[in-house]
Parts: structure tokens; sequence; C-alpha cells
């Protein structure tokens, strides 16, 4: 982990790897984790649950990093940012009965009932198409990754600027 300040970065990417379009969320957090953003914690997970309470504290910034199915409103590639906390109706009441985003929704979930969230949390969702076996991820997602990391990084940099002490 790099140097934690008031105000750290946790980014986690969320994803299975051999699933096709679905380890999106791991890819995003791996080409971030090179960048190497100060105050920014970047780490990977097949199985999000509990373990993304771990070490935050409530002025840090949680960001997930995830795949949904691709609507008509979403074209496959495309990037969504959500602010969980003030989402009007959140992930895990809207995604019930996908089975996708069943984890990631319960530890949020559960997290804010425990009053485990820091102040922030993002939600990066990444509109997919293809969760079947297989290593690689449709082209339109591929196309995205490079978007996707930039507006990551240029989020992370803008509310980091945020937490410096006034005259630093």
């Amino acid at each position: 982990m790099q140097d934690r300040g008031k105000g750290s970065v946790r980014v986690i990417g969320c994803g299975r790897w051999i699933r096709g379009d679905d380890q999106v969320g791991l890819l995003v957090a791996e080409a971030l984790a090179r960048l190497r953003l100060p105050r920014t914690q970047v780490e990977t997970t097949e199985a999000p649950g509990a373990e993304l309470f771990d070490g935050l504290r409530p002025e840090d910034l949680l960001i997930l990093v995830d795949a949904a199915s691709a609507r008509n409103t979403q074209p496959t590639g495309s990037l969504v940012r959500i602010d969980y906390r003030s989402a009007p109706d959140r992930i895990g009441t809207r995604c019930r009965t996908n089975t996708h985003t069943l984890s990631v929704d319960a530890a949020l979930e559960l997290g804010l009932e425990l009053g485990m969230l820091p102040a922030d949390v993002w939600i990066y969702v990444v509109a997919a198409e293809d969760f079947g076996f297989g290593e690689e991820v449709s082209a339109p997602v591929a196309d995205g990754i490079p978007e996707a990391v930039r507006r990551i990084r240029h989020d992370v940099e803008a509310w980091l600027r945020c937490k410096e002490p006034a005259g630093a």
C-alpha cells in the first residue's frame, strides 16, 4: 500500500478472470495500479464481501469498479459513475435479481447498515455484454478500458486535491 495520509483512496476492481467481460473491473484496477497514484491503494478481488471494509476510515474514498449488463441506454464499453451515498435508488435495491452484482450490493448495504462505509463511495460501472467463460473481453469493453482508467484517475486526483490542507 502506498502512503495513507488524511483522505486516502482505496480502489477495488471486482470481477472474474475467466468470465469474459466480467474481468473489466480487474483490468481497470491493474492499469490504475501501474499509475501509482499518491495516497491510493489499488487491488482486485474475485469475491468482494466483508474484505471491502478492511482498514477504511471515514475520511477515505472507496471506489469499486465492476461490470454490469449493457442496456439500450448504456452501450457496451461505456462507463457510469454512481455516488453510492447520494444515489436515490441504491444499487442493492435496483439489482436484487441480478446475481452478478449481488455480492457487491450486499457488502455495500451491510457496510452502510454497520456504519463501516467512508463518507465517499463511488462505483464505476462498465457496461458489458459477454459474461460467459473466456479469457478475452469483448472489443467494445476492451476499447472502453483506457477511458475508464483516464476518468477514474482524473476523479481521484481531483478528490485528493480537495483533501489537501490550504496552502499546501
